[in-house]
């Protein structure tokens, strides 16, 4: 079965960017996709972890890339209260049922001098010109929109 989610070269690029602020440490990815984030980070001296619920995506990074995954929705304690030096997560604000508590959950899980590193689309911000070729929201999966304001 295909695994579907990042691409290598956008954990590439990703990591790149991470590395200009963090060079080691520990790396927790939410919503890790198939872990090819991560895969890329470990290579670059990171020490990586995952939260990803997808079940197959997370049978290949346990499996295949052999980085500790976690299945479930970020909680105090996941891997048994562990801190970490980054957190990071791409186009996963939107999933979150209660963004705001999820990124309490996140400042408790960083250590101290650590970093939260997000990004998310700016949907909200899409004209009307262009809103007629997005054929759906995605609701339920996307349960939020942000935009510049």
């Amino acid at each position: 079965m295909p695994v579907l989610g990042t691409s290598h070269e956008q954990g590439i690029c990703s990591t790149r960017g991470i590395a200009c602020s963090q060079t080691a440490g520990s790396l927790l990815e939410i919503g890790a996709g198939a872990g090819f984030f991560l895969d890329q980070a470990r290579r670059q001296g990171f020490e990586p972890y995952a939260i990803e619920p997808n079940p197959t995506q997370a049978d290949f990074i346990e499996n295949k890339l052999r980085i500790p995954c976690e299945r479930q929705v970020l909680s105090l304690a996941s891997f048994e209260d562990k801190q970490f030096d980054t957190i990071f997560h791409s186009d996963v604000i939107s999933h979150f049922y209660d963004p705001i508590d999820m990124f309490r959950i996140m400042y408790a899980k960083v250590r101290v001098g650590g970093f939260l590193i997000f990004e998310t689309g700016n949907f909200a911000d899409v004209t009307a010109k262009y809103l007629g070729a997005i054929p759906s929201f995605q609701y339920p999966d996307q349960l939020f929109f942000f935009g510049g304001e």
